[in-house]
């Protein structure tokens, strides 16, 4: 069992700011499993942080990403395209796979984007889809944050959805805080 992990189909951790990083066209077929306590699981980018030089187009995530929780979490972050998101825009990002949450005290899960963090200021997804079913399991309540595209943004000063769309079910095995969905 590990403590914390940060885990992507492509790359666990993408901190590249001030010159110019492009990530075009590329997909990921291998399933993401974690068992553990703390995590950031994307099904490309466990965190991916970049400025208005990154490029992030056509990108495509065909695998399912699970995580199992072991003891108390205190963070676990999960998102079709990426668990942790630090970077400006998206284009034509598609999720295809499934997203299973067990034993999670707090998750923050979206189907693109489990957690967008305050360093972002803004998102701006365009023509983004997320056909994956979320799974959230587990037996006594669930408090946290999940949602077809992005599970939670931090204080930014603006999103941007044009175009984007949620085509996968939600669906909560458990009891769910008023505040989950």
């Amino acid at each position: 069992t590990t403590e914390y992990a940060v885990v992507g189909g492509l790359i666990g951790v993408s901190t590249v700011k001030g010159s110019p990083n492009t990530y075009v066209g590329n997909v990921n077929y291998g399933k993401i499993e974690f068992t553990g306590k703390d995590a950031s699981l994307g099904g490309l980018f466990g965190l991916i942080q970049g400025d208005s030089t990154m490029v992030l187009d056509s990108c495509i995530n065909q695998a399912d990403v699970i995580y199992h929780g072991t003891g108390s979490q205190e963070i676990v972050y999960v998102g079709g395209i990426a668990g942790l998101w630090e970077a400006m825009a998206g284009t034509r990002l598609q999720n295809f796979g499934n997203i299973v949450v067990e034993n999670a005290n707090q998750p923050y899960v979206g189907g693109l984007v489990g957690y967008v963090r305050e360093g972002t200021k803004s998102i701006s997804l365009k023509q983004s889809v997320n056909r994956g079913k979320i799974t959230i399991k587990k037996d006594t309540a669930v408090d946290g944050w999940i949602a077809g595209l992005i599970g939670i943004t931090d204080s930014i000063s603006s999103v941007t959805l044009d175009s984007c769309t949620n085509m996968g079910d939600i669906e909560i095995d458990g009891t769910a805080d008023s505040s989950l969905v």
